[in-house]
């Protein structure tokens, strides 16, 4: 069971004419479509591509591939030039509205937390791929998409690094806590590799937040204040990266992490050279 219930009133269109298109669309698609065009406009994804869509409606990639053709024949949704696609914003938050009086609270929130679980599979198989000998990525998930190599792990995070900085924020707002911190630290290696620092601060921002309210003085959330220290650093906030550095040698001190203490420390130095020189 999915939560669905049939049949289901859904939020007037009114005399608004976007949302009368896509009332008027979604009556022309098979129920099962319209059900995973509303599920997967739940989060407000940036974009979406058919693994992510499988997951929100708990459907095969390659069922969910169909169904995603069907929506664009009938301009539910816009394709990208990547083969993913996205909802333009009023067409997203209609079929958002329309998603909990049809398939209830209980249908909506299992779907968002499918679609994270998989952001955050791909999240953490790509970190590791592309920092495979490093202490600050995970070890890939035993199931999921294996990356290439250290290029295409790379790659896969930047393709998805809008969702993983979405997804954060959304699995903070659900109360998935653990989640919402390990998708932050799985940006480690597009902000040390690929230099993503604008596109990954507001996620370390939020995610070393949660973690010292939920999670202080642990390894994660020193991990996570070394990140946004890294960040803020490059992006010349030398201040706040001296402050954010400060947490984390404070938090894996007080976690007993010898190792993560010392790094912190180096890159506390790291700082204050740079604002010497």
């Amino acid at each position: 069971m999915d939560g669905t219930r049939q049949p289901a009133p859904e939020p007037p269109a009114g005399d608004h004419p976007v949302r009368e298109a896509t009332r008027s669309a979604c009556d022309r698609l098979p129920p099962e479509t319209a059900r995973l065009c509303r599920l997967t406009a739940l989060g407000g994804w940036p974009s979406i591509d058919a693994p992510l869509a499988a997951a929100a409606a708990g459907v095969d990639p390659a069922e969910a591939a169909r169904m995603l053709a069907e929506a664009v024949d009938v301009q539910l949704l816009e394709p990208l030039p990547d083969g993913r696609h996205r909802f333009r914003p009023e067409i997203r938050r209609y079929l958002a509205d329309t998603a909990g009086p049809v398939h209830g609270i209980a249908g909506c929130s299992a779907a968002v937390t499918r679609v994270l679980d998989a952001l955050l599979n791909r999240a953490l198989h790509a970190a590791h791929a592309a920092l495979p000998q490093s202490w600050r990525t995970e070890p890939a998930p035993e199931s999921g998409v294996v990356c290439r190599d250290e290029a295409d792990g790379v790659a896969v995070l930047a393709a998805e690094v809008r969702n993983v900085v979405r997804a954060v924020s959304v699995a903070e707002e659900y109360q998935h806590i653990d989640t919402a911190l390990r998708l932050a630290r799985a940006l480690w290696p597009l902000q040390l590799k690929a230099g993503y620092w604008d596109d990954v601060l507001p996620a370390l921002r939020l995610a070393a937040r949660c973690a010292d309210e939920h999670r202080p003085d642990s390894r994660m959330t020193g991990a996570l204040h070394f990140q946004l220290a890294h960040c803020l650093g490059e992006l010349g906030r030398e201040e706040e990266a001296d402050r954010a550095a400060g947490a984390a040698v404070a938090c894996e001190r007080a976690a007993g992490h010898t190792r993560g203490e010392a790094s912190s420390v180096e890159l506390q130095g790291l700082l204050s050279m740079r604002r010497w020189l």
